[in-house]
């Protein structure tokens, strides 16, 4: 602190020079009220030191200021540059969405063009199969149609290998309703005149089945006649029955029933 002189009215200009450069405003203004200066002089210096205190404060404000300034500058430049390196990032990531849309864009319609033919092989596969039921249920119908005429042919083709062993009693009425090879004996023929009625004519031998005769077969029959008639039949049946063969007998005679229950 700068001594005062022992005449408080009499500072020197050093004194408050040095008080007033070193910014010790308070000293400063202790020595202008110590040294009883004039009014005008008084205020003067203090405003002086106002003034120089406002440049001051000013600079410093400035200073401050324009550090504030820098420091958001440089925050700012910081937020834009790194606003620039994301804005860029995101500039990449949109190209490579754009690049991966375009690319599924593209797979979408391969995909889609794929579908369309599959769809179109699988229309073509069911027409076809359509077609081919259509077909096979035809088919199956000309089958079934095909086995009836089969089993029909079978039948008539069974029943022409039907032999039907028919005798002089035999009634006009069941000739007719059977099927098959009408065979009759020589003996039926002969007398009968049976050669235009019947398919086959069969000789017997006398001597082929005569011991297998019962000797009362005679007694069976009212005449001569019918008995040689139902003799030969019988003989023809029995020609039948031990060669084998499909065959039906047609005949309306007791006596000849009894004779064949008597000998099979």
């Amino acid at each position: 602190m700068a001594q005062q002189n022992s005449n408080t009215g009499s500072i020197t200009i050093r004194e408050l020079a040095s008080a007033f450069n070193s910014e010790n405003h308070l000293e400063y203004r202790q020595l202008i009220d110590s040294a009883h200066l004039p009014t005008k002089m008084r205020q003067f210096l203090l405003r002086k030191q106002y003034y120089i205190r406002f440049q001051e404060d000013c600079a410093q404000f400035r200073e401050n200021q324009l550090a504030v300034m820098e420091n958001t500058l440089s925050e700012q430049t910081a937020e834009v540059e790194a606003s620039l390196n994301a804005l860029e990032v995101s500039e990449k990531e949109v190209e490579s969405a754009r690049k991966a849309l375009v690319e599924a864009q593209h797979a979408f319609r391969l995909a889609q063009n794929k579908l369309n033919e599959q769809q179109a092989t699988y229309d073509q596969a069911l027409a076809t199969h359509q077609q081919n039921q259509d077909r096979f249920n035809r088919g199956s119908v000309k089958q079934e149609d095909q086995e009836r005429l089969i089993k029909e042919a079978q039948k008539l083709l069974k029943e022409a290998q039907n032999y039907i062993l028919i005798h002089s009693s035999a009634t006009v009425s069941s000739v007719a309703k059977k099927a098959g090879i009408l065979v009759c004996t020589r003996h039926d023929a002969d007398e009968l005149h049976f050669h235009k009625h019947v398919d086959q004519v069969i000789d017997i031998p006398e001597s082929n089945y005569t011991d297998l005769i019962p000797d009362n077969a005679r007694s069976l029959f009212d005449s001569n006649e019918e008995f040689e008639s139902a003799i030969a039949y019988v003989e023809l049946v029995l020609k039948f029955f031990f060669e084998g063969g499909q065959y039906e007998l047609l005949y309306n005679s007791d006596g000849i029933d009894k004779l064949l229950n008597s000998i099979m």
